[in-house]
């Protein structure tokens, strides 16, 4: 397989464009295109950008709360690509990272390692925001693939897999990112009144949870995805 088949897609907010230089296909893609007039929308097409609005199924209109995770709910829903993946508008798969790739793994970032707790960063890099204590909830009401004593744990290590970002065959990548919006579903169900309360940086309550899910899953993974290779790759960040 070489680089070019791995089909890329850049989440993009707002003004944002992506400043890839990958030797994958990258597709650019324009978040939150819901809420965009019709004529800017038309414009971004002609211009080559794929909207997370495009065809019957997506929440592009949920994104201020969702953020990429609009996105990649579009990729699980209407993309078919053999070998597809995301990424951030600064954030790109290293190109030598890209090949040798396996038809049976898929690829997230290589891990964060912080000085104090996935439940401790969360607290101070989001002050007044109840997550951890709402993903506890949803782990003891079993909405969660793992147990609450399991999603403890995570939280108070260190090891952050947070770069909602994979890459990887088609039905793998549609595998881990599916179970991560099946966790968030429940949690956007029964607090959503409160979440859109929410002004400023912090609006972004469903996607910052979900980083702190995923490394939960993925410190799981044998108990969440068995029998699926995961492997991390390199990343670097666009200046």
């Amino acid at each position: 397989m070489q680089a070019k088949d791995h089909h890329i897609y850049v989440m993009c907010h707002g003004e944002h464009k992506p400043r890839h230089f990958s030797l994958a296909s990258v597709h650019r893609m324009k978040l939150g295109a819901e809420l965009l007039p019709n004529n800017e929308q038309l414009k971004l097409i002609e211009n080559n950008w794929i909207l997370d609005n495009q065809g019957l199924h997506h929440i592009s209109s949920q994104n201020k709360w969702w953020s990429e995770l609009t996105g990649i709910y579009w990729l699980v829903n209407n993309v078919a690509h053999d070998f597809i993946g995301n990424a951030q508008y600064r954030r790109q798969w290293k190109n030598e990272g890209l090949v040798p790739s396996r038809k049976d793994t898929i690829y997230i970032p290589e891990p964060e390692k912080f000085a104090f707790s996935i439940a401790h960063q969360y607290s101070e890099g989001h002050k007044g925001m109840d997550g951890i204590e709402v993903a506890l909830w949803a782990a003891e009401k079993n909405f969660l693939p793992i147990s609450k004593e399991d999603l403890e744990r995570a939280f108070n290590q260190n090891i952050f897999f947070g770069h909602i970002m994979a890459r990887g065959y088609h039905a793998n990548y549609c595998k881990i990112m599916q179970t991560l919006l099946d966790c968030m579903w429940p949690i956007w169900e029964c607090h959503q009144n409160k979440i859109k309360q929410i002004e400023g940086y912090n609006c972004r309550y469903i996607s910052f949870l979900s980083e702190r899910i995923m490394t939960a899953l993925v410190l799981h993974r044998d108990k969440v995805w068995p029998g699926l290779e995961i492997k991390t790759a390199p990343i670097e960040f666009i200046l």
